[in-house]
């Protein structure tokens, strides 16, 4: 069945269920059971686009988090009031202030909201429903239980996830262990790219960024968890065991670009991974008026084979930081570093890869790979208000409007599996060095950008890229 035909055989059981004519007291019972649970689920939608997009579609009666988050005052002894949700693992919402580091996610830790929505080359039309998991932060003792069910309708197929955890909260602190089943299309490529935009990009524009591939097995983990209100960080240790095999392309619709074929989903190395995980995530927002302010520092450190058996055998290193810096009321300096590395076996979907959206937008998708990556980012933006304060209209659009100005380098190396973690970095000099500049415009917030990128080694057209989010 393809998207066209799924999304009429949707519209007219909706259509039939509205329209037709009640028989009794107990159809009429049932048709507003049904047209309250329609509702529920579009709320639930436009919810989900909301918290991506950072606007308001669907009017809600409940308290908006306020928009100003600053968490000392002049005499730095007052912390702002937390306002934020108890069951959440963060300390602030991600819309009000930096940009979490998804680099190392776990379906454990999933987000989204109770209907799952996305649209991709693999999948095709992918709809489910989720519980997300709960984390019980007043509570002394704690067990949950969370899942998700959904059908890709390009690949024909049912995807789950389900899981079960105790947790032990104290206050700020919050200790949980737990064990989750899951068969899903996963991807490698949060960081990159999120969902909603992802989805959209596929639906109009034929063009998915993300790689998939098929990942069934289990996972379980000891977490300990702490959250103030301007700070939150996860330390967890994981044991995965999961059977991997590769995915290809079973749609080519969208709105437009309609001689265009979606690019081939690459290939990944088959197989049983069994590995130790651990992660480090730490977050910090100072304030959060015009522009943000804060930290964000990711480590992840994956251990495969040997005592665990499986059938590949290496480690793997990523470390990704990021500062948002205001210089003043208008204007931000943004910076990322991220360094990667790796011993033994490595397979393609534990691989490291540079160039377009998020990393060098100046080059080619994903043009370079291999087992060493070193990645930073800089961009400094600077609010039209800084120009055109006070001024009258037409002047005073540029309230709204943000300058941003960028350059980006990057390395990525391939180097022998027997070799030490810090080989392969000797050969890190400028010549080895792939960068980009460029400046583009965007929305207050920044998610809403229109960049041009130039590659700075060779003379090369103009990169011309839009994105929903920022980069970093």
């Amino acid at each position: 069945m393809n998207v066209k035909i799924t999304l009429w055989v949707v519209i007219i059981f909706f259509m039939s269920t509205s329209f037709l004519p009640a028989q009794d007291s107990t159809s009429v019972e049932r048709s507003g059971k049904l047209k309250n649970r329609i509702e529920s689920i579009v709320k639930d939608i436009f919810k989900q686009v909301e918290k991506e997009l950072g606007t308001t579609i669907y009017e809600d009666d409940e308290e908006e988090l306020e928009d100003d988050y600053i968490a000392e005052d002049e005499n730095n002894d007052e912390e702002i009031e937390d306002k934020t949700d108890k069951l959440s693992l963060y300390a602030f919402p991600v819309d009000k202030g930096i940009v979490r580091n998804y680099s190392t996610k776990f379906i454990s830790q999933n987000i989204e909201d109770k209907f799952l929505f996305r649209y991709n080359r693999v999948e095709g039309l992918f709809l489910g429903f989720q519980s997300p998991q709960k984390f019980y932060w007043d509570e002394n003792r704690k067990f949950t239980l969370f899942g998700s069910l959904g059908y890709g309708f390009g690949e024909h197929r049912w995807r789950f996830n389900v899981g079960a955890a105790q947790q032990f909260g104290f206050g700020n602190h919050l200790f949980e262990f737990g064990i989750e089943g899951h068969s899903f299309a996963d991807t490698r490529d949060n960081w990159l790219v999120g969902n909603l935009e992802n989805t959209l990009s596929a639906l109009v524009s034929r063009y998915d960024y993300r790689d998939h591939y098929g990942r069934n097995g289990y996972t379980g983990w000891l977490g300990l968890y702490v959250k103030k209100p301007t700070t939150d960080m996860q330390f967890k240790l994981s044991y995965l065991n999961d059977d991997y095999d590769s995915l290809s392309a079973k749609v080519n619709w969208s709105l437009f670009r309609t001689k265009k074929s979606f690019r081939e989903n690459p290939a990944i190395n088959p197989g049983e991974i069994r590995s130790l995980l651990f992660t480090f995530d730490l977050h910090n927002l100072s304030k959060s008026e015009y522009m943000p302010c804060g930290w964000s520092l990711s480590l992840s450190a994956e251990f495969a084979g040997k005592t665990l058996k499986g059938g590949y055998d290496f480690s793997r290193y990523v470390i990704d930081l990021r500062r948002y810096q205001p210089i003043s009321q208008y204007d931000n300096i943004n910076l990322r570093l991220r360094a990667a590395t790796s011993e033994g076996n490595l397979p393609l979907q534990r691989m490291y890869e540079l160039g377009g959206i998020s990393t060098l937008p100046a080059f080619g998708y994903k043009q370079f790979a291999g087992n060493r990556l070193l990645l930073a980012n800089i961009e400094y933006i600077v609010n039209g208000k800084m120009f055109a304060e006070g001024t009258d209209f037409p002047l005073s659009l540029l309230d709204n409007v943000n300058l941003i100005l960028f350059t980006d380098a990057g390395f990525v190396d391939q180097v022998q599996d027997n070799l030490s973690l810090d080989s392969g970095f000797d050969n890190f000099t400028f010549k080895n060095i792939k960068s980009d500049v460029g400046f583009g415009f965007g929305t207050r917030d920044g998610k809403y950008r229109l960049g041009f990128a130039w590659r700075t080694d060779i003379k090369s057209p103009v990169s011309v890229f839009f994105r929903m989010n920022r980069p970093f």
